[in-house]
């Protein structure tokens, strides 16, 4: 996933966002708090709807990676349409509800869904949503205080309809376009298929998308902290609390994930969980990078902020520090014979196999938390005779992310009241 650099612009410029005060957003009543989990599915998972056969795992990968590459650039200065190696939830709009797929996305603040009619939409292998089937669907017209109060949102002076809208251009001539609307949507429980409505719930009905789309679902559900993001629209109801756990991806093996909204016991017994300080909450989960360490040897101190990002596949280090991780690995692994020419041309140190060779240890320092990661996390599969370090470098300007890789097999917690993140080492496989 490296550097093809694409530059991404959008229509809107998003404010610097504080913790937002309840009465700007819909939210369910706080006596109906949401304690729900989910089932989250890897987007290249043969169990996604989304999958495709023709397609190798690898094929799957090297999307995943320039997917990533154009993320990364994008996150310097607004939202992001999530992209290849996410993790897809059920989620259902309207009365009667109509399931379709999103995206699970930390670093997105609007949710959306293709709507008909279309003037463009990307092909999904599920049919589209269709206002008109809804009782409970309704346009939000540009007067409105959601539009008014939403620097996501713009009214078109020359539009005959008089409805709120969004619109976003990325690089490439990728194109996100739509109506701003409200509807009942229905989320259903993985665990014991409960369902929870939520009425007035604000979400882009898209209907003019160009471009390559083809890595996300139906839509996407927006987790960032944001104007009428999903997390805020939620956030009484759920307590300022939200979770995930995300299943490990390879070309062997996909395994599901879990997502829980509201408190989460697993944090409670303390047990292996480390935790560190959200920055500001502005617009992304920002938090400090104090740097990185290959079996107990620090790689140097640092003080960055660095994005956690659900829908970024690889970690994007400053130059200097990936290069020390890359050169530290390559001596310790000290097979210099395997090493191979990664055929993505994505990614830096690449072997042929690392099958019986001793993976050394590598631990990401955040502000009082500790990730030790395993070779899943470290190391990623870019062909059946390929496996690259799982880490990326961006110049000193670029954008900082804790990729999802690297956040495989560990609870990752979101407590916005106490503004902190916390991690559990996990199986993810394993019921919670």
């Amino acid at each position: 996933m490296l550097r093809n650099f694409v530059v991404m612009l959008q229509f809107f410029v998003l404010s610097v966002l504080f913790l937002p005060s309840p009465s700007l957003f819909f939210h369910v009543e706080a006596e109906n708090t949401i304690d729900f989990s989910f089932d989250l599915i890897h987007r290249d998972s043969p169990e996604s709807p989304l999958y495709n056969s023709s397609l190798t795992s690898y094929d799957h990968q090297r999307n995943a990676f320039q997917h990533s590459i154009d993320r990364m650039n994008y996150l310097v200065s607004t939202n992001v349409l999530p992209s290849g190696g996410g993790y897809l939830m059920k989620i259902s709009y309207g009365t009667p509800s109509f399931e379709t797929l999103a995206l699970i996305d930390t670093g997105s603040f609007l949710s959306w869904t293709q709507c008909l009619p279309c003037i463009h939409c990307f092909t999904e292998t599920v049919p589209l949503f269709d206002p008109k089937n809804s009782s409970t669907f309704e346009f939000i017209p540009c007067g409105s205080k959601e539009c008014l109060e939403t620097e996501q949102f713009t009214c078109d002076p020359k539009s005959k309809s008089n409805r709120c809208s969004y619109g976003i251009l990325y690089g490439g001539g990728t194109i996100a376009r739509g109506d701003v609307a409200v509807d009942t949507i229905t989320l259903r429980s993985g665990s014991d298929q409960k369902n929870v409505s939520i009425p007035n719930f604000v979400f882009g009905c898209g209907n003019n998308n160009t471009g390559d789309f083809s890595a996300i679902g139906s839509g996407i559900l927006g987790f960032g902290f944001g104007d009428q993001s999903f997390v805020s629209q939620l956030y009484t109801s759920i307590q300022g609390k939200f979770s995930y756990c995300l299943g490990v991806s390879t070309p062997e093996v996909s395994e599901l994930g879990k997502l829980k909204l509201g408190p989460n016991d697993v944090f409670s017994s303390g047990a292996g969980v480390v935790s560190t300080t959200l920055l500001n909450l502005k617009n992304f989960y920002t938090v400090t990078l104090e740097g990185i360490s290959v079996e107990g040897t620090s790689l140097g101190q640092y003080s960055n902020d660095i994005i956690i990002d659900s829908g970024t596949t690889v970690t994007f280090l400053p130059t200097v520090l990936y290069e020390d991780l890359q050169s530290t690995l390559k001596q310790k692994i000290n097979s210099d014979e395997l090493i191979v020419p990664d055929p993505l041309k994505s990614l830096g140190l690449c072997y042929s196999s690392l099958e019986g060779v001793s993976v050394p240890n590598v631990t990401i320092h955040l502000k009082g938390a500790d990730l030790e990661l395993n070779p899943v996390n470290t190391f990623v599969s870019t062909s059946i005779s390929s496996i690259c370090l799982a880490f990326a470098p961006t110049d000193d300007s670029g954008t900082l992310i804790l990729g999802n890789r690297q956040q495989m097999n560990f609870w990752v917690g979101y407590d916005l009241d106490a503004k902190v993140v916390l991690f559990k080492p996990s199986d993810c496989t394993a019921e919670q």
